[in-house]
């Protein structure tokens, strides 16, 4: 006699990879759209070279003139999320801009007997500044903002714009850096950097004077953790910066504090973005809760700089963002990839998301009643 075995098959979960929306070389994905395009990367370049040629001839003329000094030609370091190559393409033009900020040192003697400060008064350094970029702005058609307290910012257009803040360094140390180098080349190698003095470098600021500033420390902190980590920290950065400026007309949590925030939860066990994102933005909302301090000067909160109404708002705003995401992917199907993909685009990532269904997997695990295993089908 033939027994019929009844067995029944059920659907017991879901799971869904949708890291092929967020990143796939040459195909459409959310990267790829958040991304400048190379006319824009172009047009920034070409704004920071001819900025820093300009800056190189009429800086030390009209500084001289205003204090009988005779300053050599500054040298420039990029540095930020240019540098870090974390930049985005802005989600909402206007306000939101994409900037550059490119470092400019000017090699000054030091009075010790004051603590190792420049001979020439901060202040003079942004007068001399402001004045030289003048003529620029005027010619290029561009827009000169003289009211940051850290930088001169030049407003190329709706776009972008191009941040430079002012570093004092000791001549003797600067003299070690001019040694073979043309004056038109990017001094912002890995060897150029290790050779500033960490302890020296000092940013001008309008009110403040002199302050304890060196950016080359988060450079080297930023490029050592995606050496330890890999690409995919960079990528998540990038995301969970797009995700910001896509809820934020403006302000919201800087980047280093995401970058920070990001490293910290981030470890490399998931080939799928789609899979490592979400294990990312499950935890990034408590560390609004704690104080959250610059990698390389611990005496820096970065928390406490966005302060606690605006550590609340992030606190809010991640937390229903991975709340839509966790529920968009809990009830998707292999037949509800459309309508899963519009609400990630309406609840989280905006309109850059692509649609593509063929980016989607969703695994069915399911089980059969009377066997001893469960099987998984994707599609």
């Amino acid at each position: 006699m033939v027994h019929k075995l009844n067995w029944s098959k059920k659907v017991v979960s879901m799971t869904v990879h949708f890291g092929g929306l967020l990143y796939r070389e040459d195909n459409e994905c959310y990267l790829s759209n958040i991304s400048l395009s190379q006319r824009d990367v172009d047009l920034i370049r070409m704004s920071r070279d001819e900025i820093r040629s300009h800056l190189k001839i009429s800086y030390p003329q009209i500084l001289e003139q205003m204090t009988r000094k005779h300053p050599k030609a500054p040298r420039f370091f990029t540095q930020g999320s240019f540098k870090y190559r974390t930049l985005n393409k802005p989600d909402k033009v206007p306000p939101q801009q994409a900037d550059i900020d490119d470092g400019c040192y000017l090699p000054m003697e030091y009075i010790t007997d004051i603590g190792k400060r420049p001979e020439i008064a901060s202040k003079c350094v942004f007068q001399a500044a402001d004045t030289a970029l003048k003529s620029l702005c005027v010619k290029k058609n561009w827009e000169l903002i003289t009211t940051k307290e850290t930088c001169v910012r030049i407003v190329i257009n709706k776009t972008i714009h191009v941040d430079i803040p002012f570093y004092a360094i000791p001549q003797s140390k600067f003299s070690e850096l001019e040694v073979a180098r043309d004056s038109s080349r990017f001094m912002d190698s890995a060897r150029d950097w290790s050779e500033l003095p960490t302890d020296e470098v000092l940013l001008a600021h309008r009110k403040d004077g002199w302050i304890q500033s060196d950016p080359k420390r988060v450079s080297e902190w930023f490029t050592q953790c995606v050496q330890n980590k890999g690409e995919q920290l960079r990528r998540l950065i990038r995301y969970i910066k797009a995700i910001r400026d896509h809820h934020w007309v403006a302000g919201g949590p800087s980047s280093l504090l995401l970058m920070v925030i990001a490293n910290e939860i981030y470890e490399p066990n998931s080939y799928d973005d789609g899979d490592a994102l979400r294990a990312l933005m499950m935890q990034l909302p408590d560390y609004f809760k704690m104080n959250i301090c610059n990698p390389c000067d611990a005496g820096e909160s970065l928390t406490d700089r966005l302060g606690r109404e605006g550590c609340d708002e992030a606190y809010i705003y991640f937390k229903k963002i991975n709340k839509d995401l966790e529920q968009a992917c809990r009830i998707v199907t292999k037949d509800t990839k459309l309508e899963f993909i519009l609400s990630l685009q309406e609840k989280v990532f905006g309109p850059r998301l692509p649609i593509d269904m063929s980016a989607v997997t969703v695994s069915e695990h399911y089980k059969i009643d009377g066997a001893p295993f469960s099987r998984t089908k994707a599609g």
